[in-house]
């Protein structure tokens, strides 16, 4: 396939499909029913206890409706429970007995995952999760959005509009 015809947005989100595809389908030969999404937020998890929903959203930097979905996900899969907080309104989170049971089997999983990513930093030379890294850094310096702001006022053809 030609990448170069593909925006930055377009490789991101074909980088991130196939990495998902083939974890996801690694899952499955390892016999674990579990999904590349649900890793963030267990390893949060297992690190804090029950935290609450908005905890979650804060150390991810993802969108409520984002973590709420996978979080319902997991749910459903029996990896999480949730209850109500003391106010009624916000929602506590904490891994379920069987998440935890997953603790060796994911463990061992997520170093053969940590090898085939330092293979793939090997063969492109550099260490993709630090560009990665460096880049939403970079993001939360100044944003995309600033940055096409100043795009525009350095094309000539935007001085006549």
């Amino acid at each position: 396939m030609d990448y170069r015809a593909l925006t930055l947005g377009s490789l991101l989100r074909l980088l991130l499909e196939r990495l998902d595809r083939d974890v996801e389908a690694a899952y499955r030969d390892s016999g674990l029913a579990f999904k590349p999404r649900y890793t963030s937020i267990w390893r949060l998890l297992a690190a804090r206890g029950e935290v609450r929903v908005s905890e979650i959203v804060r150390a991810m930097g993802l969108s409520q409706p984002s973590i709420t979905n996978t979080l319902a996900a997991m749910r459903k899969d029996g990896l999480v429970d949730v209850r109500r907080g003391t106010d009624g309104r916000e929602r506590l989170v904490a891994l379920s007995q069987k998440a935890l049971a997953l603790h060796d089997d994911l463990a061992r999983h997520w170093a053969r995952t940590a090898a085939a990513a330092a293979s793939l930093d090997a063969d492109i030379g550099a260490p993709l999760s630090d560009t990665l890294r460096a880049a939403l850094i970079q993001l939360d310096r100044a944003g995309y959005r600033q940055r096409i702001e100043a795009a525009r006022g350095a094309d000539p053809a935007d001085a006549a509009t």
